[in-house]
């Protein structure tokens, strides 16, 4: 796990271009989790993923650097907008995408009234797949995970189809099969109380 105190201008014009490299092509990839970084900034958190597979096929090998923020208060629920609905909506797939949870076990969590805590350790190494796409932010082009409900899904998702998945990668780490999902941590303090059974658990 990296430490944090990872140095990273991630407000700088070359977010999305590690080590001086080109910037990844609009696409759909199979990526490796590689570095994760749970405080960046002020309130930031950052996610490595290298391009293992996908159209087009030279990205290969290319880094790509993806940062949002935390929640700083309560959701509003009934604000697709609202930016804490936001973080906890990308937080959430990407628990789903990395197979650190499911939504069955965050909605036993929420109901028990406890907390999931993520072991980020277990992410490294991981497949998942995504579509990069340009955002403009300040002027400046940079590839994002854009969508909806965030661009980033497990390699055994039907939006996963017709990426190219090494034969040996369930998405469970560096090729190796697992038959059970990753064990959470769970706390027993009260529950945040948020309106979305999903996301209950994921607060705190």
């Amino acid at each position: 796990m990296s430490s944090n105190d990872f140095d990273f201008d991630y407000e700088g014009e070359d977010f999305n271009r590690p080590e001086g490299g080109a910037m990844i092509s609009e696409g759909s990839y199979c990526f490796q989790v590689t570095e994760i970084v749970q405080n960046v900034g002020d309130n930031g958190f950052l996610i490595k993923l290298e391009v293992i597979s996908g159209e087009p096929p030279t990205e290969t090998g290319k880094v790509h650097f993806e940062y949002f923020n935390y929640p700083t208060g309560k959701p509003d629920w009934s604000n697709n907008k609202d930016p804490n609905v936001v973080c906890l909506r990308k937080f959430q797939q990407l628990f789903f995408a990395l197979k650190l949870t499911t939504k069955e076990e965050l909605e036993a969590m929420a109901a028990r009234h406890e907390r999931f805590r993520p072991d980020w350790d277990l992410a490294l190494g991981r497949l998942c797949c995504g579509k990069l796409k340009k955002d403009e932010w300040e002027g400046k082009v940079r590839m994002k995970l854009l969508g909806k409900t965030w661009d980033l899904w497990s390699v055994d998702s039907p939006k996963s189809a017709g990426i190219p998945i090494p034969s040996s990668g369930n998405g469970n780490g560096n090729g190796q099969s697992s038959a059970t999902s990753s064990t959470s941590t769970a706390s027993t303090q009260p529950a945040a109380g948020v309106n979305d059974p999903e996301l209950d658990a994921m607060l705190g």
